[in-house]
């Protein structure tokens, strides 16, 4: 955003002046020869100027006549060719760097020309660790949606809010968009059937940073939210600590075994679920509860002060009632109801909550939270 586009009036300066030139330079020919003939006469002949010009002269200038037309023609056919290809380099200046609102809201022209028209956008506001590639993988795996995760982290985005405006990033997530209906390897005509495309932003991923104008700006190119809010703090700080060690562990290379932020199989979530032990220390813990509950308190405020549409999904409820959930959902979006599955292995199941702290935290923690605003926590504490 920001560029300006090429007017259809500059092109048409600098083609006809092509043209121009060329009739210019046909007229001159003209006149060369012209006057050449009328003062000297046909090439290599013997016969003066005035005898000659009643045999020789109606001819070369018939001749001369219909060179000229030829060449005419030419120049014009040079200058509309011109003209049509400008029109066209003013479409396509139009649609990549001039982008208007309306272009972000899926119903104007698209960079691809297989993208169906009219199809919905919409955005996954979610913190980390909190649920949020479950929510997505549930979404992409209906056939008329398409959902990723952190586009925003992608090598082919230029974000960094810090040095962005508004404008900028609102290119930056349509740049998105385009990525996320075209990965996935999908045939054109499995294509034809997306009604949606979405991706996950994090709210330290611009959420916060644009704040209100943002909203305003969503609100009005009608992208719609889906907010995600994970309430249990306690397993989302075991399971941002966990996997934080272990990635340190893997990069370190005390262990063999490859980091998984987020296993897809039994044996990978049970494999990290044994190895969790994490810092225990009460200060730390409840600073970290606290702060991601205000986290989530601000998104909150901003998307049901600004959007007029907008969902809120709570990630305990989504876990326990799948289906029931992703019905409400998909009815938001617009597509149609269906079961859907998702890949990932839950983590944290069948482990009392205090298994992941040292055993030498345990009590001092409990306590702690107990006199907290979180004791309601403590309810998996020894299961």
């Amino acid at each position: 955003m920001g560029a300006t586009n090429k007017s259809n009036d500059d092109e048409r300066v600098a083609v006809p002046t092509r043209s121009s030139l060329c009739c210019w330079r046909t007229e001159g020919l003209y006149h060369a020869v012209m006057s050449e003939d009328e003062e000297t006469g046909p090439s290599g002949s013997d016969i003066p100027p005035s005898a000659s010009s009643s045999t020789g002269s109606s001819a070369k200038r018939s001749v001369i006549a219909s060179t000229i037309l030829v060449l005419s023609l030419a120049a014009i056919t040079i200058f509309a060719t011109g003209f049509v290809a400008g029109e066209r380099r003013g479409e396509r200046l139009g649609m990549s760097i001039g982008a208007s609102n309306n272009d972000l809201l899926g119903r104007g022209h698209d960079a691809h020309d297989d993208m169906p028209k009219g199809y919905q956008k919409f955005l996954v506001f979610a913190e980390q660790r909190s649920g949020s590639r479950f929510l997505t993988d549930l979404l992409d795996d209906h056939p008329q949606v398409r959902c990723s995760n952190e586009e925003l982290n992608h090598p082919g985005s230029a974000i960094n809010i810090k040095h962005l405006s508004l404008d900028d990033y609102l290119a930056e997530l349509e740049k998105a968009y385009q990525r996320v209906f075209s990965k996935n390897g999908s045939s054109r005509e499995d294509k034809s059937q997306i009604k949606a495309v979405g991706f996950k932003v994090m709210y330290n991923q611009g959420v916060v940073h644009y704040g209100s104008g943002l909203m305003e700006k969503l609100d009005e190119m009608n992208i719609k939210v889906i907010h995600l809010e994970r309430r249990n703090k306690l397993l989302q700080y075991i399971s941002e600590m966990s996997n934080e060690k272990d990635k340190q562990i893997k990069a370190e290379g005390k262990d063999s075994e490859k980091h998984i932020a987020h296993p897809t199989t039994p044996e990978e979530a049970e494999r990290i679920r044994d190895e969790i032990t994490v810092n225990g220390r009460p200060s730390k813990v409840l600073h970290f509860m606290q702060r991601k509950s205000e986290g989530d308190k601000e998104v909150s405020d901003l998307v049901s002060g600004h959007l007029d549409d907008y969902a809120r999904v709570i990630y305990e409820q989504l876990s326990d009632k799948t289906e029931e959930e992703m019905a409400k959902l998909f009815n938001f979006l617009g597509v149609d109801k269906r079961h859907v599955h998702s890949r990932m292995e839950k983590i944290h199941r069948g482990k009392p909550t205090r298994s992941y702290f040292a055993e030498k935290d345990q009590e001092g923690l409990r306590v702690a939270l107990e006199e907290s605003d979180f004791a309601w926590v403590l309810d998996g504490w020894r299961m």
